[in-house]
């Protein structure tokens, strides 16, 4: 899947603490994201992904982790 050179994925990596299968949710959430609206994956995506996840195992979301 294309990516969109606003992606930064060490911004990922330093703002989130999680395992392999976490990601893994994320990166194929992100991925039907940017399937519906235009191909390529954004910084968007990921965050719409992460918050989602962390919802899922019932972790605060700061809001300033979620920001681009």
């Amino acid at each position: 899947m294309p990516r969109a050179p606003d992606v930064n994925l060490m911004l990922m990596a330093r703002r989130f603490k999680l395992a392999g299968g976490n990601i893994r949710n994320i990166i194929v959430s992100a991925a039907f994201l940017a399937a519906d609206n235009g191909g390529q994956v954004t910084m968007a995506h990921l965050l719409h992904g992460a918050r989602r996840e962390l919802q899922k195992m019932g972790r605060l979301i700061q809001e300033k982790d979620m920001a681009p």
